[in-house]
């Protein structure tokens, strides 16, 4: 999926893998400051069409989900990177897009004078 692909290419842009939070770790960080974590998934569709035609818009969504200025890539790496882009979309009559499940963390925010807020 996009979460596999953006672990990929990190390695291949930056010599490293982006780093996120597991859940756990981020139920132990909402648990230090008393606060109430819940995971969702949901089934998302990413549209990746600006991405695949490397218009301005596609190269900058690019560059904020791989946390690197791909304005930069040389050219092999950026084919490689759309290479697998290309693998994990689906192509239509009204662009391209991937099929992702999202997570989705929810915190809740302790109220007002409540013993133990942040």
């Amino acid at each position: 999926g996009v979460a596999e692909l953006a672990a990929e290419q990190a390695r291949l842009v930056k010599g490293s893998e982006t780093h996120s939070c597991a859940w756990d770790e981020l139920r132990r960080l909402a648990s230090l400051h008393r606060l109430r974590c819940e995971l969702e998934m949901l089934e998302s569709r990413l549209d990746c069409t600006e991405c695949l035609a490397r218009s301005p818009t596609g190269v900058a969504i690019l560059s904020h989900c791989l946390d690197a200025d791909l304005r930069r890539l040389c050219e092999p790496k950026m084919l490689r990177l759309l290479q697998s882009l290309w693998r994990l979309a689906t192509i239509g009559e009204h662009g391209a897009h991937v099929e992702e499940t999202t997570a989705i963390f929810l915190l809740s925010k302790p109220r007002a004078g409540s013993a133990g807020a942040v």
